[in-house]
């Protein structure tokens, strides 16, 4: 579990930013868990394509939101017209 984040000893010198230290690894391990459980799939129908994502759970939606990320739509459809332009 240590390498997914790289971690390595942090020395602090007071008991308050230890605890700030180790909530904040928590919190990034909770966000890994939740960003790990998103998935998105391609479906291919003519000349077109629909990308369907999982919702997200936990608090990764919370982390978004509160970074200002846009998220995108659980559903997207992709299409080309008679050019061959790819269109969102």
């Amino acid at each position: 579990m240590k390498t997914i984040l790289s971690t390595r000893p942090i020395y602090h010198k007071c008991d308050e930013t230890i605890r700030g230290h180790v909530f904040c690894s928590f919190l990034s391990l909770l966000l890994i868990k939740d960003l790990d459980e998103l998935k998105e799939i391609r479906i291919q129908t003519g000349n077109k394509e629909v990308l369907l994502r999982s919702e997200l759970k936990g608090i990764a939606g919370k982390a978004f939101q509160a970074t200002g990320v846009a998220v995108s739509p659980i559903v997207r459809i992709i299409g080309m017209d008679d050019k061959g332009t790819v269109t969102v």
